[in-house]
């Protein structure tokens, strides 16, 4: 990508929201390697962090990290950036997450992936009898989740 840039999330009716993704890493309670588990997390975050976080794109949560994180950004992407605008979008993040109450979410949104495929490249598609179709698969998506 040549030229991109980044602009302030704009406000609706004076709320300000940030679609953001935050991949962390969690430990379940009922895992049977805990501790084995945490030094796993402490090496990814810590040893490798810098180095999967510029594979993966994520800007690392750790303020004192963030500085080297952008530098090597815009190495790569000199176009004139404004990061403050990325950290400061971080205190409008939606709530709830875009992500969090979507039950069955992969599923889920294999689902939604196909149907914008199917919008994207069907021309004379029936659009309501599809969305009556992909409604109706996500009601048995969600449904399924309940029963899990």
């Amino acid at each position: 990508m040549k030229n991109w840039g980044i602009g302030a999330v704009p406000s609706y009716k004076g709320n300000i929201t940030a679609k953001l993704h935050a991949d962390n890493f969690r430990i379940m309670e009922t895992t049977k390697h805990p501790e084995e588990a945490f030094n796993v997390m402490l090496y990814l975050t810590n040893e490798r962090g810098a180095e999967l976080l510029q594979i993966y794109g994520g800007m690392p949560a750790r303020q004192a990290d963030q500085d080297a994180f952008f530098k090597t950004f815009t190495a790569a992407y000199p176009d004139d950036i404004s990061w403050a605008t990325v950290v400061s979008a971080l205190s409008h993040a939606d709530v709830p997450s875009h992500e969090s109450n979507m039950p069955n979410f992969a599923e889920g949104n294999a689902r939604i992936a196909t149907f914008s495929s199917l919008l994207q490249s069907t021309p004379d598609l029936d659009l309501n009898a599809e969305i009556d179709k992909l409604q109706a698969d996500l009601q048995a998506i969600f449904d399924r989740a309940k029963g899990a």
